[in-house]
């Protein structure tokens, strides 16, 4: 590792927390001037597992929501929110989905988190952005993709970013904007990757496609689908966080691409760079995440920042198993 990128891991590490009091996450997401945008982030998904009660989680997320200026924890926090299952959060999102002064990543977060509460009733608040596709891309296809959901009572209905936990065996426990087929085999992969490239096709079919692949392991035709779509910056978000959950360090190529694509998406840079956070320290992923720390894009710059700290948290972790390991 040269000089630079070991000084930058090194500061990453420092901003760093293993763990989180209740205190401490209420301190970093209340008071967003005083933290780094790392502990920040951190503190973020902390919050659910040492939170004292729901009550809390939703009263000081809501707070911090308000307080917080930056895109990336704005958008992460209506996530979280549509993760709580709590209706009580419904009023907030459904302010930050039509406020007009919002930046459009955080409304397409907010489409996310309405539908993963299921509310059949927020048809209403989803139809009237399907035709906003010239204005409004990356919300209109969320909604749309929402609304198919909710639709066909599909319970996978929210964005693949939000959990991208594995059950045993290798499956993925994410709840999804669509369903892959389940009766897929290897024999397949070429006919669902030619339906992903598909741009005359529907979103909807595409998202089933990309999730076949996924569940069938096929990293490659993924990162080649995320190199050639033109068509929806929702998918090509989409297909960065897919490439993440499959780990597979030969992707890392496009999605450095990506993010280094300072003509593409917001949204897509940022999920590339959060995605390289998957995809181990080694020198080439850590050596583009450090050039884009200065980004011009507050939102990439802050992914940067965070996935970096993600690489040193792991780095960290792994550590600590060693010298455990050591002294047994």
């Amino acid at each position: 590792m040269t000089t630079a990128l070991q000084s930058s891991t090194e500061a990453k590490l420092s901003a760093v927390k293993m763990s989180m009091s209740w205190e401490d996450v209420t301190l970093a997401l209340t008071s967003p001037h005083n933290y780094p945008i790392e502990q920040r982030y951190q503190a973020l998904f902390f919050a659910k597992s040492c939170a004292p009660s729901s009550a809390d989680f939703i009263r000081v997320l809501s707070e911090a929501f308000v307080l917080e200026k930056a895109c990336l924890m704005r958008h992460e926090i209506c996530y979280v929110l549509g993760q709580s299952g709590e209706v009580s959060v419904i009023p907030l999102l459904r302010q930050v989905l039509h406020d007009e002064n919002e930046n459009e990543i955080t409304r397409h977060e907010a489409a996310e988190a309405l539908a993963a509460l299921d509310a059949p009733e927020l048809l209403l608040d989803m139809e009237r952005y399907i035709s906003m596709k010239e204005s409004l891309p990356l919300l209109a296809d969320t909604c749309e993709l929402a609304i198919e959901g909710l639709r066909t009572n599909n319970d996978a209905r929210m964005c693949a970013c939000q959990d991208s936990v594995k059950e045993k065996g290798g499956k993925f426990r994410s709840k999804d904007p669509a369903k892959g087929k389940t009766n897929a085999s290897a024999s397949d992969i070429p006919t669902f990757e030619k339906a992903l490239l598909d741009e005359t096709s529907s979103l909807f079919a595409r998202y089933e496609a990309m999730f076949t692949l996924r569940d069938l392991a096929a990293s490659a035709c993924i990162a080649r689908a995320l190199e050639a779509d033109k068509s929806s910056d929702c998918l090509r978000h989409e297909l960065c966080f897919v490439l993440a959950q499959l780990e597979d360090e030969g992707t890392a190529d496009v999605l450095i691409m990506k993010l280094k694509d300072a003509s593409e998406h917001g949204v897509v840079r940022h999920e590339a760079a959060i995605a390289l956070s998957a995809m181990g320290d080694g020198e080439g992923v850590n050596a583009a995440l450090c050039e884009y720390l200065k980004d011009p894009d507050p939102l990439v710059s802050e992914s940067c920042a965070a996935a970096l700290s993600t690489v040193a948290y792991w780095e960290a972790w792994e550590k600590e198993e060693a010298r455990v390991a050591s002294t047994r």
